[in-house]
């Protein structure tokens, strides 16, 4: 009897745990900042085609594909992480915002280059911001830490 009460209560814990961890990893946010990232990619490869004369094709689709996939990829992954310990990855992701512009500058120079990087930093600033605010709310780490009980 006594090891039937205990599976049950282990049982119902489960249940407890199961209940509090829920994330779907893939919603609108995330959706969103894919087609974002996805457009700008696409206009700013079709204007830098443009100024330079060149007829805007498949590889420039595809590198605006892999440009979208890779940047979401590594935002969705610090997003993920986010939940257990917020301001790690918000700090992480602000480092990651800064190397792409670092690597970003290093490649493009001019006016289009320029506002398309502040328009992408706003969008990841903002996608960052909203998760941090999103799961410090659910941050317990500090509670449990000097919790005494």
């Amino acid at each position: 009897m006594r090891f039937y009460k205990a599976i049950r209560s282990l049982v119902r814990m489960v249940k407890q745990e199961k209940k509090i961890v829920r994330f779907k990893v893939w919603d609108l946010a995330n959706s969103a900042l894919f087609c974002f990232l996805l457009i700008i990619s696409l206009v700013f490869y079709f204007l830098v085609d443009k100024s330079i004369g060149k007829s805007f094709g498949f590889s420039d689709i595809l590198w605006a594909l892999i440009f979208a996939v890779v940047v979401g990829t590594f935002f969705f992954w610090i997003r993920a992480f986010m939940m257990n310990n917020p301001y790690l990855f918000a700090g992480i992701g602000f480092l990651g915002i800064g190397a792409l512009c670092y690597g970003f500058s290093l490649r493009y120079v001019g006016r289009n280059s320029t506002i398309f990087m502040i328009i992408g930093i706003f969008i990841l600033l903002a996608y960052l911001i909203f998760s941090f605010i999103k799961f410090r709310k659910n941050d317990n780490s500090d509670e449990k830490e000097f919790d005494d009980s």
